[in-house]
């Protein structure tokens, strides 16, 4: 699963601004989009206000920019050099700040269906074709101002054809007659690091669910109409969304957005950003995919989709959201099926050399299997440690804790145990866990199973028969509750109905998201 990623900047109590104060702000990008999948055809037209004079940014090879204009006066586009499969651009404004409008357009690679579940974690091109749509954020199909951005995203294409950013969905025209176009506009004002945009020729079904003291929520499937055909398939979809998000509610806090899609498209993808889920349609049908991956997608939109990831110094949502989902499907099912998954990320863990394991600190995102048993495995092996030692009550307020915490108020903890203590001393106001540091933070001899912590974990297992090296689940089994592991927990970006009052700022050179380009040197 890939989530959001983000560089951050420490933030001083004078400079902590309220997400609900964001909310209203107008978007630092406009962006209003034409595509025609069939014949690939793409343009737009951006507004945006760039915070130098000097703006320079990335578009795919495949797009080139056209007019410009800034305060009623044409300005040129300069081409320049660019990383492979891109090309950087040059805006020479007045002042910075000023608001510029630029156009550009081009036609888009063709969807690579012979991209592997490998294939589609390293950096895509934006792609199109009239079975379906996929521009990542990192394949520069729009200008990016600044890291943290908010948007409002307006889309027109063919009346066969829907499409879908990450947002609430403020705006949306149905062809009315054939020839007529598909129009929808998305909002996302809560500060985040890109845009994705989806399309298809997609079913799309909708439920409206109450929510006292909050607006609707707006669930929906996104299915091919042969998907949508399947009986009972796009309903069971919706109710096992809203279950998820109920009971996530219930253990962390309220679900931060007002609408939560699940989008099936041609690429063997699992990927999540906030309000939605892009999954491969060859496993849709597959019932492990709503009986686990549904809930794990659900739960990054507070663990890493709600409350972000400082990538730079680690990636902690997914270990965190494995404990939180994966693994408590399991002591849902029994105390056998948790204990046998824990024996797997041991096993995983075992099978790397000590020399060659990274710290959990190092893990950023996925790209093969050692890199899962660190980031995903090691890391809720952590968490599972962690409830061992100081039980469940007092785990469960701390999890709470994380969405109020002051330290937690800009950079992430990940990398050092120096943030995470600041916040578990009593004198921080934010008693998390009550323990000093977790346990198998560090490299080699450190990692879960085989420091001291994980070592007095050990347990035999009623009627094994024989001793068996796992790691013991808390005493009482955990009752009905994801985004990172591996870094410390960090940094606060929530949706529009979060009451803390912490965001975190863009460093000033953010380290770049997994697969994002990253601009040349002057």
């Amino acid at each position: 699963m890939l989530t959001r990623f983000g560089g951050w900047k420490k933030l001083l109590p004078a400079l902590l601004l309220a997400v609900g104060g964001l909310a209203r702000a107008a978007p630092t990008i406009e962006l209003d989009v034409v595509l025609d999948p069939q014949t690939r055809d793409f343009s737009a037209s951006a507004v945006l206000n760039p915070a130098e004079r000097d703006f320079r940014f990335l578009l795919h090879e495949s797009l080139r920019v056209g007019a410009v204009s800034a305060g009623g006066r044409a300005l040129q586009a300069e081409s320049l050099a660019g990383p492979a499969g891109l090309r950087q651009w040059r805006i020479r404004l007045d002042r910075a700040g000023e608001r510029v409008r630029l156009e550009y357009a081009g036609r888009l690679p063709p969807l690579d269906r012979q991209r592997d579940h490998r294939g589609v974690l390293q950096r895509m091109p934006p792609m199109s074709s009239p079975e379906g749509s996929f521009l990542p954020a990192g394949s520069a199909w729009y200008p990016q101002a600044q890291a943290m951005i908010s948007y409002r995203v307006k889309l027109t294409l063919p009346g066969n054809q829907r499409a879908v950013v990450a947002g609430r969905r403020v705006a949306e025209a149905l062809p009315a007659a054939p020839g007529d176009t598909y129009r929808a506009t998305f909002e996302f004002l809560p500060p985040t690091d890109g845009i994705d945009l989806m399309a298809g020729p997609w079913v799309v079904r909708e439920r409206t669910v109450s929510r006292s003291g909050a607006p609707p929520l707006y669930l929906r499937t996104y299915f091919s109409p042969e998907l949508d055909a399947t009986p009972g398939l796009a309903e069971a979809y919706l109710d096992d969304s809203q279950r998820y998000i109920e009971r996530y509610s219930r253990e962390i806090g309220d679900y931060p957005y007002d609408e939560f899609s699940i989008v099936a498209g041609p690429l063997p993808t699992g990927f999540g950003m906030p309000t939605l889920t892009y999954l491969g349609e060859a496993v849709i049908r597959l019932p492990f995919i709503r009986k686990t991956s549904l809930g794990h997608e659900v739960l990054h939109n507070w663990w890493g989709n709600g409350v972000y990831v400082d990538h730079a110094r680690g990636n902690w949502s997914e270990g965190l959201t494995t404990f939180m989902a994966d693994y408590a499907f399991k002591e849902d099912e029994s105390p056998a099926a948790a204990s046998e998954m824990r024996l797997g990320w041991l096993r995983d863990a075992l099978a790397l050399p000590a020399d060659e394991q990274p710290a959990l600190r190092d893990f950023r995102s996925r790209t093969h299997g050692a890199e899962a048993a660190v980031g995903y495995g090691k890391s809720a092996m952590l968490f599972v440690m962690l409830k061992a030692r100081i039980g469940e009550t007092a785990f469960r307020q701390g999890i709470a804790r994380i969405l109020v915490c002051p330290a937690f108020q800009g950079g992430g903890l990940a990398g050092s145990a120096g943030r995470f203590r600041a916040c578990v001393r009593p004198e921080s106001g934010c008693l998390l866990f009550g323990v000093a540091e977790p346990a198998g933070h560090a490299r080699g001899g450190d990692r879960a199973g085989r420091n001291p912590a994980a070592r007095q974990a050990v347990s035999t297992q009623p009627g094994a028969g024989a001793r068996r090296a796992g790691v013991s689940a808390a005493p009482a089994r955990r009752s009905e509750r994801p985004r990172p592991a591996g870094g410390a927990l960090g940094g606060c970006c929530r949706g529009a109905h979060n009451a803390n009052p912490c965001v975190r700022l863009p460093a000033a050179k953010p380290a770049p998201r997994p697969g994002h380009p990253r601009l040349a040197a002057p």
